[in-house]
């Protein structure tokens, strides 16, 4: 037994009409292309000053590790530790 099909549902859902008077989402607005191009090269310029900031921020905190570690004096260090530093390179 079929169904008789019907010319109601036809325009199932998920489905655009051909016609364009369905305004029921309002088109997005796309960015001007140099508005675009501003924020790349803003992007841009940010990740090189982070690239180029951290070595300095790895040699600051390494010294100041060092110096925090230095104050523990090597007495209160346990030999696994004193260990972990040199390998690491750093001398207390």
């Amino acid at each position: 037994m079929q169904r008789p099909i019907s010319d109601s549902n036809s325009n199932s859902k998920g489905k655009r009409s051909l016609e364009g008077g369905e305004d029921d989402q309002p088109e997005r607005k796309r960015p001007a292309l140099s508005s675009v191009i501003v924020e790349a090269l803003k992007v841009d310029s940010l990740q090189k000053f982070c690239s180029s900031l951290e070595p300095i921020l790895r040699r600051v905190v390494s010294e100041e590790v060092e110096r925090a570690l230095a104050k523990l004096g090597p007495a209160r260090l346990s030999g696994r530790f004193k260990k972990f530093l040199n390998f690491e390179g750093i001398s207390i």
